[in-house]
């Protein structure tokens, strides 16, 4: 079986979260998935539509309701069962978003729960943390979480309120300043960044309403001065693929993304949460643009990676049903992107960062104890951690 690597999901629950994270979603959904006496009625609605999006609501309402550590055991037997052998869980920084309530872990235990989650599954559940750069000191956190708490990567997500670009009147002076020193940080450490692309997700409650904000902070183009002044960011502008059979309209967020692949070496770009693959009456014109894409692109070819956004889509899909799909691709293709290219986007030149090599030994574990497709496949630079 190839072997997969998972770039775009999440380990979360609802004490991770806000109370009032999710109001782009439908308030009555809401209602029932948080209220702790509607398993019946959650129930009741999946089993409605059992063809149809929201069959396996019943299964998402368990799992958000589960311990975090429990949560990560779940998505690891998922991944077994769908051959993935990595994921690059996300999480998320809520505490500086707009939602009228925090949620109830606060973020720092959040990001030491997580942590430890890592060192229990050992380079199989390898964390990206998200920093809001409105916290004050932001970087400094951030710096934290990738050398001493073993977090590999950065994840970024505007959406939640800011615009990206350290220019932008949008944000205030104190958040381009610490966007400015991310950037700076992560380019010359090569921290591999994965940030929301999508006119969907979740929002900050200040713009939720407000269409042309959203679209302002959230579409590829907001990037674009960034990668000018920042060309070496390891950056993957996540849920490509929605409009990919439209790739040659300029208006498209594919055709955007395209084009910032071809002009900066370190831009990729994956396909989480990509209900075009998924839903019988798209499906085929989807994998028929993709595939031509990683036949006929030199340069696209290398950048496209895979990523599920488990738990997002898992009220319709389980990890082994987002998976299947992907399959016809040809082991050659689906090796490319899952395997190949995320090795890639992670760790850039295939080397294993010494800050984790240093995080493992500072907690008794060692280099060794990697898997071995990780060790066959990237270059360790010392050998204390053998």
């Amino acid at each position: 079986m190839i072997q997969l690597i998972n770039v775009h999901c999440h380990l979360l629950n609802f004490d991770f979260i806000s109370p009032t994270c999710f109001k782009s979603r439908s308030a009555s959904l809401e209602w029932m998935l948080r209220h702790k006496h509607s398993r019946p009625l959650v129930r009741v609605v999946a089993a409605a539509m059992p063809r149809r999006k929201l069959h396996r609501l019943h299964e998402i309402y368990d799992l958000m309701r589960m311990d975090i550590r429990d949560v990560a055991k779940r998505l690891r037997q998922e991944m077994m069962m769908s051959g993935i052998q990595l994921a690059t869980p996300l999480i998320m920084d809520l505490g500086r978003t707009a939602f009228t309530e925090n949620p109830q872990v606060p973020f720092n235990f959040q990001v030491k729960l997580i942590s430890d989650i890592s060192l229990d599954h050992l380079g199989v559940i390898m964390p990206f943390v998200m920093v809001d750069p409105r916290r004050s000191r932001a970087t400094d956190l951030l710096a934290r979480c990738l050398t001493e708490l073993g977090f590999l990567g950065f994840k970024m997500y505007p959406a939640l309120g800011y615009h990206p670009d350290p220019a932008s009147i949008y944000n205030d002076p104190q958040t381009n300043d610490e966007l400015k020193k991310i950037y700076d940080y992560c380019e010359h450490e090569r921290i591999p960044i994965t940030v929301h692309c999508s006119p969907g997700g979740a929002y900050s409650n200040d713009i939720l309403r407000q269409k042309a904000v959203r679209a302002e902070v959230t579409q590829p183009s907001s990037w674009v001065g960034v990668l000018k002044k920042y060309p070496k960011l390891q950056l993957n502008l996540g849920h490509f693929g929605q409009d990919l059979t439209d790739i040659n309209n300029p208006n498209t967020w594919s055709y955007q993304i395209r084009e910032l692949i071809r002009a900066y070496p370190g831009v990729y770009t994956d396909l989480a949460y990509n209900k075009a693959g998924l839903e019988e009456r798209t499906s085929k014109a989807y994998f028929a643009s993709l595939v031509q894409i990683l036949d006929d692109d030199p340069v696209l070819c290398n950048r496209v990676l895979f990523g599920t956004d488990w738990s997002m889509p898992r009220h319709t899909w389980t990890e082994m049903e987002y998976v299947r799909p992907f399959r016809q691709l040809g082991e050659g293709r689906l090796r490319r992107i899952a395997f190949e290219n995320s090795l890639d986007f992670l760790f850039p030149e295939r080397k294993y960062p010494e800050r984790l090599a240093n995080f493992l030994t500072a907690n008794g574990k060692r280099v060794s104890e990697l898997p071995q497709h990780l060790i066959a496949n990237l270059k360790f630079s010392q050998a204390r951690g053998w």
